[in-house]
């Protein structure tokens, strides 16, 4: 098997996903990981993600103002999951994570990666992927005020009670000391 045909298969993969693909972000993360020694199974699963994507190729993001003027009135124009997994990497042990933002019902921001360290329990695994939801909420709700646009109260949907209680308690060190700044 060719390592470059591999590694051009991945590259329009992550390319489709970065920019019109939400929906492949995890497959392409898994299949990202063994870029410097493919096997065939790896190719066999690149195939199957752009048959995927031929087969679905008339679906994409479609932003419809009917439902972003009832959203603005109900106030939640943007919204956001997150979700992660505890160690599912066997050789390393980190876990991965992923969030999507949507404006208007139509997701705008998305990330599927493998965390950059490794964390003690799911509860921090969840935390360390809705702080990087955080992150990239700050930096919409700053675009959105240079345009004149207010935003509170953005609802993150996470379901990892535990995370939600750290998040909603931060000051809880005696079960927390072991999170990373």
């Amino acid at each position: 098997m060719n390592a470059n045909k591999y590694n051009a298969v991945i590259g329009s993969l992550i390319h489709a996903m970065v920019h019109t693909r939400p929906d492949i972000a995890y497959a392409v993360s898994i299949l990202s990981r063994h870029l410097a020694d493919p096997q065939p199974c790896h190719f066999a699963g690149a195939c199957y993600c752009l048959c995927y994507l031929r087969a679905a190729r008339d679906r994409g993001l479609l932003y419809r103002s009917e439902e972003m003027k009832q959203q603005q009135l109900c106030n939640v124009l943007v919204t956001a999951a997150v979700d992660s997994s505890f160690a599912d990497c066997d050789e390393t042990a980190r876990s991965t994570s992923g969030f999507v933002v949507w404006f208007g019902g139509t997701p705008i921001a998305w990330e599927c990666k493998r965390q950059p360290l490794v964390t003690m329990s799911t509860c921090e695994s969840e935390y360390v992927a809705a702080s990087k939801c955080v992150l990239e909420i700050k930096a919409l709700n700053m675009l959105l005020n240079f345009w004149g646009v207010t935003l509170n109260n953005i609802p993150i949907h996470e379901d990892n009670t535990a995370c939600i209680a750290v998040a909603a308690q931060p000051v809880h060190k005696q079960r927390t000391k072991h999170n990373a700044i």
